[in-house]
């Protein structure tokens, strides 16, 4: 989504709204494979020389779920504001040198940032055995180690260095 400021006059809404394209990005396949249908409609105003831009987000997150490892579907609609300065100097406001640039990674930032960071598919719960494996607690694995010394490196334990 491009946002050209020229266009944008001083104390008027500038309302424009487009489709992103996500589907070249590369997402960690651990976490999140794709965003879908994502949908922005962008409230800009100009103030002196700060553009706020007030999105309206709405998204489709397929992400993994932590314990099943299967495709979970988090439907996102939410609303968010990015300020934008062409003052480099300007160190609470993200800088934006171009009179015509892009949102995408901003938006895509702000999508990222309201997808859990472990993601729980609903009824799913963690496995606590199978074929090879077995889960263990901290607890339970340190006394388990305790209980299981290496008889071999117990005379390395006599010598006096």
């Amino acid at each position: 989504m491009i946002i050209n400021s020229l266009l944008i006059k001083e104390n008027e809404t500038y309302i424009t709204e487009d489709d992103i394209d996500f589907s070249l990005y590369e997402f960690d396949k651990n976490h999140i494979k794709s965003i879908n249908n994502c949908h922005v409609k962008c409230e800009i105003n100009k103030y002196q020389d700060l553009l706020v831009c007030k999105c309206y987000i709405k998204c489709d997150v397929i992400g993994v779920c932590i314990y099943t490892l299967e495709d979970v579907d988090i439907p996102l609609n939410f609303s968010d504001t990015l300020t934008f300065s062409d003052d480099p100097e300007d160190e609470t406001n993200l800088y934006e040198k171009e009179i015509k640039f892009s949102i995408d990674d901003y938006v895509l930032t702000l999508i990222l940032d309201k997808v859990p960071v472990k993601i729980k598919k609903s009824g799913a719960s963690i496995v606590k055995s199978g074929d090879g494996y077995r889960v263990l607690s901290e607890e339970e694995y340190l006394k388990e180690k305790e209980n299981n010394k290496n008889p071999v490196w117990d005379s390395l334990d006599d010598l006096d260095l």
